[in-house]
């Protein structure tokens, strides 16, 4: 099972591939642009477009972890229809232990040697990160690992009566031909110190009161893929069935009762 963050940009994508390419030393990556897209003149890419990114599948490797990353430019930019430089979604943040000094194109990146040391997609929560590790540890059959509560945390002194309670980090991994997609979980220290959970289901279209981080899981396994898919609708919304498309590929997607994007398609 694989674990992919899909990331859109307004022109600037070969930039961000270049900007990658200067920071981690073990990277695979490749990269196709609105030239080779079929439908191109039909969707009315403008000849200027047709140098941008349609899609880059890039993998980062450190330690015995990766992520991979599906990048591109938005159909919008291709099309002189919009321009911007930076995310058109979730700013993603991603940890890992080599230090990068900036924040460029809309990442966060998160310096962290502690244990386990490599490189990690991240997502926080307002106080409800329990119940996000039970749902997915459920949809995906994946126990979490190296669970830390705030109360056993270095900042463990600077949370409130309750808040120690609350998830200071947690590790799921998702395992793909011998390599390690970790998707590490924890609450925000603002609930920890509050001890507040602002989980509101009727607010679910954005998370964290920005868009919605969009991952996709691909698995060679029908069955498997339709086991998650079901699991993840409960309590989701937008939901596409997971079903073949005209080009007889499997596909669904919905967005979970957390706040996530999910796009499930056979590999």
């Amino acid at each position: 099972m694989k674990l992919i963050q899909q990331l859109e940009y307004g022109g600037n994508c070969l930039k961000v591939i270049d900007y990658l390419k200067s920071i981690f030393n073990d990277v695979s990556y490749t990269c196709e642009t609105y030239q080779s897209f079929p439908s191109a003149e039909i969707m009315g890419v403008k000849q200027s477009g047709l140098q941008m990114i349609y899609k880059s599948i890039f993998t980062i490797n450190q330690k015995n972890t990766s992520i991979c990353l599906n990048l591109s430019d938005s159909m919008l930019a291709a099309m002189e229809m919009s321009s911007f430089g930076v995310l058109s979604m979730h700013i993603p943040q991603i940890i890992t232990s080599t230090l990068v000094n900036k924040n460029d194109y809309n990442i966060e990146w998160v310096f962290d040697k502690n244990k386990p040391e490599g490189i990690f997609q991240y997502l926080e929560f307002d106080g409800f990160c329990q119940d996000v590790i039970n749902h997915y540890e459920n949809a995906f059959d994946i126990k979490a690992d190296f669970i830390t509560k705030y109360k056993n945390s270095p900042v463990a002194n600077e949370v409130g009566v309750g808040g120690g309670e609350k998830i200071y980090s947690a590790l799921l991994n998702f395992k793909h031909e011998n390599k390690n997609y970790g998707l590490k979980l924890c609450d925000t220290i603002a609930s920890a110190k509050n001890n507040i959970n602002t989980y509101d289901p009727s607010a679910l279209l954005f998370y964290k009161n920005s868009s919605n981080p969009l991952f996709a899981i691909k698995d060679d396994d029908e069955n498997v893929l339709q086991n998650i898919f079901a699991k993840l609708s409960v309590g989701a919304k937008l939901n596409k069935p997971l079903t073949k498309d005209e080009n007889g590929i499997i596909h669904g997607n919905l967005i979970d009762k957390y706040g996530v994007c999910w796009d499930i398609s056979l590999s």
